[in-house]
């Protein structure tokens, strides 16, 4: 939600390749998570500890994975790309979440 809302304001104020830039950058954060979310929670309580910990480390190995290869291929087959939107919406979804996730846990 986060993404689209940044990338409508990017189209509107900085124009379509900071849009498609920060779309980027979103799904370089958001499908990379997925990823490790479905890895690393498909164990459940009755799995031994081993088991559980395997999961995590196979889905932070798959989302580091990902995201390097998001950024790769942003870098090698969009010709215009607006870094600062690609990185600036990567890092705002990295804030937001931590954000979130510390105002749970308090």
């Amino acid at each position: 939600m986060v993404t689209l809302v940044v990338a409508g304001l990017l189209s509107v104020t900085a124009g379509a390749v900071a849009a498609y830039s920060a779309l980027l950058g979103g799904i370089a954060y958001g499908c990379p998570n997925a990823i490790f979310i479905r890895y690393a929670l498909r164990r459940t309580e009755r799995y031994a500890p081993r088991a559980v910990l395997y999961g995590f480390v196979l889905g932070e190995a798959g989302k580091l994975l990902a995201t390097g290869a998001i950024f790769a291929a942003a870098f090698l087959w969009v010709p215009d790309l607006n870094i600062a939107a690609l990185f600036g919406t990567f890092l705002a979804m990295i804030v937001i979440n931590t954000v979130g996730i510390a105002r749970m846990v308090s």
